[in-house]
């Protein structure tokens, strides 16, 4: 689950389940 706004949000490529985040400030992950 993720908790806060986030921006964008893209799968990291060759990873599974991992993502990049643009974020505005950090999310509780």
């Amino acid at each position: 689950r993720y908790k806060g706004r986030c921006y964008h949000i893209e799968p990291v490529v060759g990873e599974d389940n991992q993502y990049i985040a643009y974020v505005a400030y950090p999310l509780d992950l």
